[in-house]
């Protein structure tokens, strides 16, 4: 685990915030970092992680391409977005201990789904890497000792991913339900030790 004072922000740098221009280098080749790193970034539906994880990847790192049974939502791309697959092949890559760690989701109106994250990816130390988990996922990836995991927690207010999510055409009963579950688990997951940066964009109430 990188200490929190050995290394500037990363999301400082991804999202450039004030004039300094984003500098790759800072990033990716900081000699503070015992790289390669692992970024996970963690928070509620609509707090800004895709976007962040986009902007790790344009300046070095590679994404985790998860994998989920829900449908491909519209302009998704099967192995670039997600690995979709059926609920079987889910359960069998599953039981074969192919999964570093899997979550099943209610989906209002259309029952469960499952998402989870390759062990090989984490074991892959040829490059920096980032990955998008719920708070039960960095547990899960914490308990397994895997070394240069770097989590960012994203705290977000709730009124501002209410907006976002609602931008994506989400159905608002799924919306309703995803809000008022992040409320609960990020309440807790605030308090806790799994994260190494916290970053309020904005104030959360």
């Amino acid at each position: 685990m990188i200490p929190r004072t050995e290394t500037e922000s990363a999301v400082e740098l991804a999202f450039s915030f004030g004039p300094r221009p984003l500098v790759p280098d800072e990033l990716i080749a900081n000699e503070t970092l015992s790289l390669p790193v692992i970024y996970v970034i963690c928070g509620p539906a609509g707090s800004g992680k895709t976007t962040l994880a986009k902007k790790l990847e344009k300046n070095g790192c590679k994404r985790m391409i998860t994998c989920t049974t829900r449908e491909p939502r519209h302009g998704e791309v099967d192995g670039e977005d997600y690995i979709f697959v059926t609920p079987e092949e889910f359960r069998s890559q599953a039981l074969s201990g192919q999964f570093a760690e899997s979550q099943r989701y209610e989906i209002a109106n259309k029952g469960p789904v499952w998402y989870g994250s390759y062990l090989r990816d984490y074991k892959d130390q040829t490059h920096d890497r980032v990955v998008v988990l719920d708070p039960f996922g960095v547990k899960a990836v914490r308990e397994l000792g895997i070394p240069n995991l770097h989590v960012i927690f994203l705290d977000t207010d709730l009124r501002v991913c209410r907006r976002r999510i609602e931008l994506r055409g989400d159905d608002p009963a799924e919306i309703d339900r995803r809000l008022a579950e992040d409320r609960k688990i990020f309440s807790a997951f605030r308090g806790s030790a799994l994260y190494d940066e916290w970053r309020i964009y904005p104030a959360y109430y």
